[in-house]
C-alpha cells in the first residue's frame, strides 16, 4: 500500500497540518504527506470538503484552524494562482508557516536581494536525512505537538530540525508570496495547472463558480472575468446566475468608430490589458469597479482615463440606456486631456452653498501634468518676470522682480538656487510659487488656471456621489512626504490626468475673500486633504504650492458664472456650543409627541420565497393625510425586530414615485447601486415610513431660499417627529413585530439632518448611522430649533458610526469624526468604523457585518 492509499482528509478537533502545492507536483508531494502522516500529524486537503458547500469559506476556515501552513515550492507552485491565494490567507491571518523548496525554482526578478534560497528549507540541497530532521523539527515546534519519538529514519520519516532556519523560511515564503501576489496576479502561462494546490487522491470537476468566488474575494476582478469567460461556454448553467455578481452588461462608443478598447483594474496598474474588441462594443460583459480604460484609433490621440462601471456613459446606470461616445481628437498626444461638457454636481464637500446642485460646465482642456520646472524655467528665461504683459492683477512686474525671488535672491520660485531648480528636478513639479507667478505663467503659455469648478470636474467622477473613484485613486497617489517627478504615481484620473491628487497643491484662479483657493493636497499632507477645501494666502510660497494649467476652447469661453468668487463652509466642528439643558428643553417642546391610538390598512402586499412587503396607510395626525409606512418583513416566524430606516438626500429632491418597491433597492440616496436587503436576510424587519418631503410628499424644500429654509426645516422636523412617533405607535399594534427591541438606521442624510430625532424619541434602543456627520449651516438650515449641534450630545443610546475617509460629502476629519466624538453616548458603547472608501456607496461587506453584529448586541441574536 502506497503512504497516500488510506490518507483521508482528517476531520477531528486536535491540531492539524494544511497543505498547498501544486497537482502538477502531486507524485512527489503525496509521499511526503504519506510520511508525515504515519508520523502522527494531522492533515487536511480538499477531500475533507462537504458535497454543496462554498469551497472558499470551507477553505478560509481551514486555513485559519491550522496549526501549520505548509507550502511546497517549485517551479509549477509559483506559477498557481490558487497557491498564491491560499499562502497569502495564510499570512493575513497570522497562521504559522513553512516554505519547503522541492526544486531549485528561479525567482521572479526583484526578489533576489530580498529574498535568496538560503531562508528557506532547501530539500533540494539536502540529503534526505538532513531535510527529514529539519522538517520534522520545524513542525514539532510550531505545531506544538511532541511526536519526535515516533519521526522515523531516512527510509520512512524526518526527524527534528533547527528552529532558526524554520523562522528565517516562515519570513522567506511570506515575503516571497505577497510580492508574487503583486506582480504576477495575470501572468499565469496557458496550461500551467490551476487547479487547487491542495493534494487530492480523486480527480473531480473543477468548481468553477468556487474558484471565480476565490478570485473575488481577493479583489481579482479581471481574473475573475476572464476564467468565467473561458468556461461560460462549458459551464453556462453554472455561470448564469453568477455573472451578475462581478460583471455589468457595458456599452463602449467612441467618436468616430473603429477604436480598440482595453480594460485593467484600477489598483492593479502593473497588470495587462485586457481587450474589450472595437467600437462600437455593445452589452459586453465588463467587470464592475474602479478601471482603467485605454481607447485607441490610429491617426488620433490615445484616450487612457479612469472610470468605475457601472457608469451612465456606459448606458448602465440612472436609466440612461446608450453608451455615451468618447469624443477622440485628432494628431498626435499633446499632454492636454479633453473635458467634455458636463452638467453634474461638483465633488466637493460644504462646496458653494446654494449650488449643491448639477453645475454645468463647457468644454475646456486640462493639462495632462503640473507644471514642471523644465517648462517652468522657460518662462523665467525669456524674461518673465519682468514682462508687463503677464503682471495683471495686483503685482506688477516691477514688485515681482523683487518679490517672488528664489533663496539665492534672484527671480523664481522660493525651492530654486541661483535663478535654477536643484540637479536632476527638470521632471518635478515647479513648487514654491505664488499665486500671482502662477497666473502670470499662465498668461506667458496662453492658458489659465483652472477654477474649482474645472478642478473638481477634471479630478473627480461625475456623480462622485454614486459612481466613487476617490476610494481607488486617492491610494495610488503621492501622499508619501516626498515630492516625486510628474506621473510617476499611477494616480489616473478620470479625464487622464496624473497627480491632480497630491505631489504638489494647484492654485486655482477661484477667489475666496481676499484668498485664492488651491486643491488636491500635497505630498506632505494627509490623504484626505484630497477632497478637502483650502484657500491660502495668494502670495504663500510654501513649498508645496504647484500649477496645472487648463485651455478654454474656442467655442466654449469662459462663463461668467464659473469665474465668481466661491465660498464654502469654514466651521470648526470639532469644537461646538450646544445650547443648555434649559434652552434645550424649550427646543424639545417644539417637537413634543404624545402617543395615541394608531390604525393601520393594507394598502398592497407582496411575497416573495426570502421576504414580504406590505404597504400600509397608517392614520396620522397632520393634514389629513395617512401615513405610508412599507414593512420589510423574512418569511421566518416572529415577532421580528424593528429597523426604522431614514433614507439619504435623494429621496427628499422630488421623486414622482409612491417609494420603495424592493428592499434590494435601498440604499444610497436614491442611486439604487447598493441595498440593504440584509437586514432582512438578518432575521429583522426593516421599516420605512414616506417621511415629509419624500417621494410623493415632497415640499420644494430644496428650492426655497436660505431664509424660508428655516421656517421649512422647523415644518419639516415637526413633521418627521411625528412620522417617526406614529410609526412606533403602529409597531405597538403588531404582534409580528418585538416593539420592545428598535434600532433607528439613517443614511447620510438620515443622520446630518434628521439624527434629532434619535435625541427627541426615547423607545429607540440602539441607532445606525452611515456616511453621516454634521451638515453646513449654509447648505440647509441656520435656525438653532433644527441645529444638530443641539441635539447630538443629548444622544444616549447605543450608536455605531460608519464612514469612507474619502467621503468628500461628509469629509472624515471635518465633519464626520466631530459628530461621532460629540455623541452623548458612553465611550463604551458607541462604535466608529472607517473603511476605505467614498460617500456612497457603503463598503457593503464591511457596513453588513458591522451592523449585522451591532444589532445582535444591543437588540439580540436572531435565531
Amino acid at each position: 500500500m502506497s503512504p497516500t492509499e488510506s490518507l483521508s482528509a482528517y476531520r477531528g478537533d486536535d491540531k492539524y497540518l494544511f497543505v498547498s502545492y501544486s497537482h502538477a507536483d502531486s507524485d512527489r508531494v503525496l509521499s511526503e504527506l504519506g510520511r508525515l502522516s504515519a508520523a502522527g500529524f494531522n492533515i487536511w486537503y480538499d477531500e475533507g470538503i462537504s458535497p454543496g458547500h462554498n469551497w472558499r469559506n470551507e477553505l478560509a476556515l481551514k486555513i485559519e484552524g491550522a496549526s501549520v501552513f505548509v507550502v511546497f515550492i517549485t517551479p509549477n507552485s509559483i506559477k498557481s494562482k490558487n497557491c498564491l491565494r491560499e499562502v497569502s490567507y495564510a499570512v493575513a491571518h497570522d497562521v504559522e508557516t513553512i516554505a519547503i523548496h522541492l526544486d531549485q525554482t528561479t525567482l521572479p526578478p526583484g526578489l533576489e536581494l530580498e529574498i535568496s534560497d538560503r531562508q528557506a528549507i532547501l530539500a533540494h540541497n539536502l540529503s534526505t536525512d538532513q531535510y527529514h530532521q529539519k522538517l520534522f523539527h520545524a513542525l514539532n515546534e510550531l505545531s506544538g505537538t511532541d511526536i519526535s519519538s515516533r519521526a522515523p529514519d531516512s527510509t520512512s520519516q524526518p526527524s527534528r530540525r533547527d528552529r532558526k532556519g524554520l523562522i528565517l523560511a516562515g519570513v522567506a515564503v511570506v515575503a516571497f508570496f505577497i510580492f508574487l501576489t503583486v506582480y504576477q496576479q495575470l501572468t499565469s502561462e496557458p496550461g500551467v495547472d490551476e487547479a487547487t494546490a491542495i493534494p487530492v487522491t480523486i480527480e473531480r470537476p473543477r468548481d468553477i463558480e468556487a474558484e471565480i468566488d476565490a478570485l473575488l474575494a481577493n479583489d481579482q476582478t479581471i481574473d475573475a472575468y476572464l476564467l468565467a469567460q473561458e468556461f461560460d461556454s462549458t459551464h453556462k448553467d453554472q455561470l448564469a446566475s453568477f455573472w451578475d455578481e462581478f460583471t455589468v452588461q457595458t456599452s463602449i462608443a467612441s467618436n468616430p468608430e473603429g477604436a480598440d478598447v482595453w480594460i485593467k483594474p484600477y489598483k492593479s496598474p502593473e497588470s495587462e490589458w485586457v481587450s474589450l474588441g472595437r467600437t462600437p462594443v455593445n452589452q459586453a460583459r465588463v467587470p464592475k469597479g474602479a478601471l482603467r480604460l485605454r481607447i485607441k484609433k490610429e491617426g488620433y490621440q490615445t484616450l487612457l482615463i479612469a472610470t468605475f462601471n457601472p457608469h451612465f456613459i456606459f448606458g448602465n446606470a440612472f436609466n440612461n440606456p446608450r453608451a455615451v461616445p468618447f469624443e477622440l481628437i485628432p494628431g498626435e498626444d499633446i499632454g492636454e486631456m479633453l473635458v467634455p461638457a458636463s452638467n453634474a454636481p461638483v465633488a466637493l464637500g460644504g462646496f458653494n452653498p446654494g449650488r449643491s446642485g448639477f453645475i454645468e460646465i463647457p468644454t475646456f482642456q486640462i493639462d495632462q501634468y503640473e507644471v514642471t520646472n523644465a517648462e517652468y524655467i522657460e518662462f523665467v528665461a525669456d524674461g518673465g518676470y519682468e514682462n508687463a504683459a503677464y503682471w495683471q492683477d495686483d503685482v506688477s512686474s516691477d514688485e515681482a522682480g523683487k518679490q517672488f525671488v528664489d533663496q539665492t535672491g534672484r527671480a523664481g520660485p522660493a525651492t530654486w538656487e541661483l535663478g535654477k531648480f536643484p540637479s536632476g528636478h527638470e521632471n518635478y513639479p515647479v513648487t514654491g510659487i505664488s499665486w500671482f507667478e502662477a497666473s502670470a505663467y499662465a498668461r506667458y503659455r496662453g492658458k489659465s488656471l483652472p477654477t474649482a469648478f474645472h478642478w473638481a470636474r477634471a479630478a473627480f467622477s461625475l456623480f462622485e456621489v454614486a459612481l466613487p473613484l476617490a476610494p481607488s485613486l486617492v491610494p495610488m497617489a503621492n501622499f508619501s512626504g516626498k515630492l516625486a517627478p510628474v506621473g510617476k504615481y499611477p494616480s489616473l484620473g478620470p479625464v487622464g490626468t496624473y497627480d491632480l491628487i497630491g505631489n504638489a497643491r494647484e492654485w486655482l484662479y477661484t477667489p475666496s475673500g481676499n484668498n485664492r483657493w488651491i486643491l488636491g493636497g500635497s505630498y506632505a499632507d494627509p490623504s484626505y486633504m484630497a477632497t478637502l477645501q483650502y484657500v491660502e494666502d495668494p502670495f504663500d510660497r510654501s513649498f508645496v504650492n504647484g500649477v496645472r494649467l487648463m485651455r478654454y476652447v474656442e467655442d466654449s469661453p469662459a462663463n461668467a458664472e464659473l469665474l465668481v468668487p466661491s465660498t464654502f463652509s469654514t466651521q470648526d466642528y470639532t469644537k461646538i456650543d450646544p445650547v443648555g439643558d434649559a434652552a434645550f428643553a424649550a427646543l424639545a417642546t417644539q417637537f413634543s409627541y404624545v402617543s395615541t391610538d394608531v390604525t393601520g390598512t393594507s394598502a398592497d402586499f407582496k411575497r416573495t420565497e426570502d421576504w414580504t412587503r406590505e404597504k400600509l396607510e397608517v392614520s396620522s395626525r397632520y393634514y389629513d393625510e395617512p401615513l405610508i409606512v412599507y414593512i420589510f418583513k423574512p418569511t421566518t416566524p416572529g415577532p421580528h425586530q424593528p429597523v426604522i430606516y431614514f433614507p439619504g438626500i435623494g429621496q427628499f429632491q422630488g421623486r414622482p414615485d409612491e417609494g420603495p418597491s424592493d428592499p434590494t433597492l435601498l440604499g444610497n440616496g436614491g442611486f439604487s447601486l447598493d441595498s440593504y436587503e440584509f437586514i432582512v436576510r438578518s432575521g429583522r424587519a426593516l421599516i420605512w415610513p414616506v417621511y415629509y418631503g419624500s417621494y410623493q410628499r415632497y415640499d420644494n424644500y430644496f428650492q426655497a431660499s436660505p431664509k424660508e429654509r428655516d421656517f421649512l426645516s422647523i415644518r419639516q422636523m415637526s413633521n418627521w417627529r411625528i412620522d417617526l412617533g406614529t410609526t412606533i405607535d403602529f409597531l405597538e399594534t403588531r404582534d409580528d413585530l418585538a416593539s420592545d427591541k428598535i434600532a433607528y438606521f439613517g443614511f447620510s442624510y438620515g443622520v446630518s439632518a434628521a439624527s434629532p430625532l434619535v435625541a427627541l424619541e426615547d423607545r429607540l434602543t440602539t441607532a445606525v448611522f452611515v456616511s453621516g456627520g454634521f451638515m453646513p449651516r449654509e447648505i440647509v438650515s441656520q435656525s438653532p430649533i433644527v441645529d444638530s449641534r443641539n441635539y447630538v450630545e443629548r444622544i444616549k443610546i447605543p450608536v455605531l458610526a460608519i464612514n469612507g475617509n474619502f467621503d468628500y460629502i461628509f469629509p472624515l476629519e471635518k465633519n464626520a469624526k466631530p459628530f461621532f466624538e460629540h455623541l452623548g453616548t458612553l465611550p463604551e458603547h458607541k462604535r466608529h468604523v472607517i473603511y476605505q472608501g467614498g460617500h456612497s456607496p457603503p463598503a457593503r461587506n464591511i457596513t453588513m457585518r458591522e451592523i449585522a453584529n451591532w444589532l445582535d448586541k444591543y437588540l439580540g441574536v436572531v435565531n
